[in-house]
Formats: structure tokens, C-alpha cells, sequence
């Protein structure tokens, strides 16, 4: 029981998950005690080992732009976001909390807008499959493991049935839209230079209006109300 008891209080299971922004799951990873951490569980992800190590991942190469005078350099190797209790591996970037530096506070902005797409992933699997978002309610030891089981296959069938759900929805349409413990994290050399470069990029966007500044609500509210108030 000690080893599923993590910060909720209860006994859970916790899942290493990649999905896309249409919802569709890419990848789930088995149950782990609740007990364990990001930088344990991450060790297991099937997807960051195949960014690594697959040619075809590893050695693709895009183009970055880092200085407004000068041409733009390549990055080599494609990535995956997360949140920041992950180890800084070059196959997962992450923003920052801690900064006051405009560039890293525009790019970790950035990066949360994007992530909460697999925070809707599990709120959507969880409204329509109901089995997922209950307690079980059985603690006698044998029930347990047989619950833990149970669990997981359900999360799987869930995700399996989600991406069918999705398929039928793009043939009708013509679009898709729709830790507890500290561990010392490891950093790939090259991490933080690779960071930056993808930081720099996206505030020399920002800088050419090829994209917008993302706002929280306040700040729109906050804006509507000036404005309103120089009219």
C-alpha cells in the first residue's frame, strides 16, 4: 500500500502518456505505484527512448532562427514537451517557473498552452469513460492487486477506443479537430543550449508578428478594461 500512497493521500497509479493536440494517444506506458516519481517512471517511456535512438528522429534536422542579423542555425533531433519534474534530456524540453527574462517567460508560456492538451486528454477520457474517474472501493489485499490490474487494462482499452472514435470522426469531417520524492534530475549535454535556441526562435517570431503573444485571461480582461477606459 505504501508504495501506491503518493501525494493524493490514497492509493493510485500513475501513467507515462503522450498524446497529440486532436486528443489521439500516442502511447501509454503500464500502471506505476503512485509512489514513484517522474524521473523514475520516465526511464520506462518507449517514445523518448525512440526519439533517441531511432535515425530517423535523432538525425532529422530543422532550422531555428536565433539572431534577427544572421542566418538560421539547425537543430538536430525532435523532442517532446513536459512539465519540469522530468530529467533535461534533449528529447524533453520543458519551460521554466523561475525566470525574469521576457524570451523564457514568452517560451514557457508557450509550452503551457500546449501541454494542457494532455491534461484535457485525461479529463475527456475520465467524463467519458466512468470507470476510470472512480475510487475502487475494495481493500482487501487480493481485490487490491486484481483492482491494479484491472486499472490498467482499462486505461488501455480506453485510449484504444478513444483513437477509434477519433478515426471515424476525421472520415465524417475534414479535419481532426475535435513526483513524491526528490531525485537528482540528468542533463544531456547540449540540453540548455538546445533550450535557448528554441526559446530565441520563438521570441524572434514573436518579434516578425508571425505569431502572437500568448495572454491569460486576466491580462485580456485587464487590456478590454484599459481600453475602455481610454474611450
Amino acid at each position: 500500500m505504501a508504495l501506491t500512497k503518493g501525494k493524493e493521500g490514497f492509493p493510485t497509479l500513475g501513467y507515462q502518456f503522450h498524446a497529440g493536440h486532436n486528443g489521439e494517444v500516442f502511447w501509454l506506458s503500464h500502471g506505476f505505484p503512485g509512489a514513484m516519481n517522474d524521473k523514475s517512471i520516465v526511464q520506462h517511456d518507449r517514445i523518448l527512448a525512440k526519439l533517441s535512438s531511432d535515425p530517423e528522429y535523432s538525425d532529422f534536422e530543422y532550422e531555428v532562427e536565433t539572431d534577427l542579423q544572421a542566418a538560421p542555425k539547425m537543430l538536430k533531433g525532435l523532442h517532446s514537451l513536459c512539465d519540469g519534474g522530468y530529467h533535461k534530456w534533449l528529447t524533453a524540453m520543458c519551460g521554466s517557473k523561475h525566470s525574469d527574462e521576457v524570451d523564457i517567460k514568452a517560451w514557457s508560456k508557450l509550452c503551457e498552452s500546449v501541454r494542457k492538451d494532455i491534461e484535457c486528454v485525461f479529463g475527456i477520457l475520465k467524463k467519458r469513460f466512468l470507470i476510470l474517474g472512480g475510487r475502487f472501493q475494495n481493500y482487501e489485499a487480493a481485490m487490491i492487486n486484481r483492482a491494479v490490474y484491472v486499472r490498467a487494462s482499462c486505461y488501455t482499452t480506453c485510449c484504444l477506443l478513444t483513437r477509434s472514435l477519433l478515426a471515424m470522426a476525421a472520415r465524417r469531417t475534414t479535419g481532426r479537430h475535435l513526483a513524491v520524492t526528490d531525485e537528482e534530475a540528468e542533463v544531456h549535454e547540449g540540453w540548455h543550449e538546445k533550450r535557448k535556441s528554441l526559446i530565441r526562435h520563438y521570441a524572434i517570431a514573436l518579434q516578425k508578428g508571425k505569431v502572437s503573444m500568448l495572454r491569460t485571461r486576466a491580462e485580456i480582461r485587464q487590456q478590454r478594461q484599459d481600453d475602455d477606459a481610454t474611450t
